[in-house]
């Protein structure tokens, strides 16, 4: 059953109603932050803040503001900012490029996190997914992005491309780790230095830039069983499917699952050296259909040798190729999987292959709905901490959608907890008219009722509803005061802006 943490309001009459389950009023991300004791994560990371705004508010304002119906953090302060904090636009920039944060770490530790709340690791099924996206960039200062082919389209295009590492489960998906690669191609480079070579920040840029796709997936792999989310496979597309990243996946004990590019790897079969070309010309007549599934399917062992990887002369292991083919095709044209273990059958390969779906929904969500890469700024320190903000946004509403009970997807459920957070920014909007109107009102009954009467009735009313926007957005009284002495100079500079001369 879901948790629920949810402050109880003073008033009645208004907890009965806003109990209504037709009333969306419970800010779910809220009560999830709360679960899975995201202030402890916070302080445990290092992440701290002295003056200004609260370390809380400001954190809360930027995993949120994609929710809201916002194109960018500068729309989000101009509109809808004075809900969440007191600073603006620059408070929140400013916080994303401090180089001593370590956004990667935080990542890491939410994700541990979610991984022991949820019970991921009893889960028979777990499996480390690896893949890439790419980020369009036109802009010429924009820090760590590159030249990049893009399978999507076709074609090279600048951007900045992020390796992603994640858990998937029979539970759901879970983003573990992310990073920046920076190609050799037509790369736009940090001009300045940071202020310590040995910030997170500082010394993720040098990976980007110094190491391949191939050696960030291994480090990864290593780094998560160290920190101990701890998987039994491994699934990758046929960009990663090499010699160095299966023998590391077999000297970590996991279970590789690897699309491979055909004609690129020669394997030995009863003492010959065949591609996987003739192979399937010697064998595409054992190819069977597959239960539920469009294809045909045949398998067979065969070994490979990582002499070159270990360092040992004929070093041969038995890998199981997978070739499939779809029902009605004729043309020659196979697909090519690779497995570790040669005692699985073809439909359990293609079965445990298929959970690499997941990572394609997270990079579909992120980009469309939860802010990835969408800060407007060039600076590299933004974009690092922008890809793990993101993560730990679907990682949040992984949280909300495990401990769900009523099978909603994990969009159905961004999309309640989004209209949710929105109502309430305008509950709030709301309040500061309301609250006027009700202190004007009661103002008008001070000879009737007296002054001491009429200040006990405006101060609980301020307390009770106070109390609840309080626990539902983060904000406190002095938020509020500010924002309506700003919203009453605001209508003032807008009425006599109205009513000056034209020309």
């Amino acid at each position: 059953m879901k948790k629920s943490v949810k402050k109880l309001l003073k008033a009645k009459p208004v907890t009965d109603f806003l109990g209504n389950p037709c009333i969306l009023v419970d800010n779910e991300l809220e009560c999830a932050f709360k679960q899975i004791l995201f202030r402890q994560i916070l302080h445990r990371t290092g992440f701290k803040k002295r003056s200004g705004d609260c370390l809380i508010s400001v954190m809360y304002s930027l995993l949120i503001w994609p929710l809201l119906s916002v194109q960018s953090i500068s729309n989000f302060c101009g509109r809808k900012l004075s809900c969440y904090m007191k600073g603006g636009e620059n408070v929140l920039y400013d916080f994303l490029k401090r180089e001593d944060l370590n956004w990667r770490k935080l990542q890491y530790n939410t994700a541990k996190t979610i991984y022991l709340e949820n019970g991921l690791k009893n889960e028979q099924i777990r499996a480390f997914v690896f893949d890439d996206t790419i980020k369009h960039r036109r802009g010429k200062r924009v820090e760590g992005s590159s030249w990049h082919f893009d399978h999507t389209e076709g074609r090279s295009v600048q951007g900045q491309q992020v390796l992603e590492m994640g858990l998937v489960t029979p539970k759901g998906y879970l983003p573990i780790d992310s990073q920046i690669y920076v190609s050799a191609s037509k790369a736009i480079l940090k001009e300045d230095k940071f202020a310590d070579s040995r910030s997170a920040v500082a010394l993720d840029y040098a990976d980007a830039c110094d190491l391949n796709k191939n050696e960030m997936m291994r480090d990864m792999m290593k780094r998560s069983l160290r920190a101990g989310i701890v998987a039994n496979y491994v699934i990758t597309d046929s960009w990663f499917g090499n010699k160095g990243n299966i023998y590391e996946t077999k000297q970590l004990d996991l279970t590789g699952f690897f699309r491979m590019k055909c004609g690129t790897t020669n394997y030995r079969v009863n003492g010959r050296l065949l591609s996987d070309k003739a192979l399937y010309v010697l064998l595409k007549k054992k190819a069977r259909p597959i239960k539920g599934m469009p294809w045909k399917a045949f398998s067979i062992t065969v070994e490979l040798n990582f002499e070159k990887e270990s360092g040992i002369k004929d070093d041969w292991h038995e890998v199981l190729l997978v070739f499939t083919v779809p029902k009605d095709e004729y043309s020659g044209k196979y697909g090519l999987f690779l497995c570790t273990d040669t005692e699985l059958t073809p439909q359990k390969v293609l079965e445990i292959y298929s959970l690499r779906w997941s990572i394609e929904v997270y990079f579909k969500e992120v980009k469309q709905h939860m802010g990835f890469l969408s800060e407007q700024t060039g600076n590299y320190a933004c974009h690092y901490a922008s890809i793990h903000l993101s993560a730990i946004r679907y990682m949040v509403f992984s949280h909300i959608m495990m401990q769900d009970d009523s099978g909603k997807s994990l969009s159905n459920i961004r999309t309640e907890v989004a209209t949710k957070i929105e109502l309430l920014s305008y509950a709030n909007i709301l309040w500061m008219v309301f609250r006027a109107l009700i202190h004007g009102a009661l103002d008008s009954l001070i000879d009737s009722i007296g002054e001491l009467v009429v200040k006990i009735v405006k101060t609980t009313i301020d307390s009770t509803v106070l109390d609840f926007l309080e626990e539902a957005l983060q904000i406190d009284k002095v938020s509020l005061d500010i924002e309506t002495k700003a919203n009453k100079k605001r209508n003032e500079i807008n009425f006599y802006g109205d009513l000056a001369p034209v020309g």
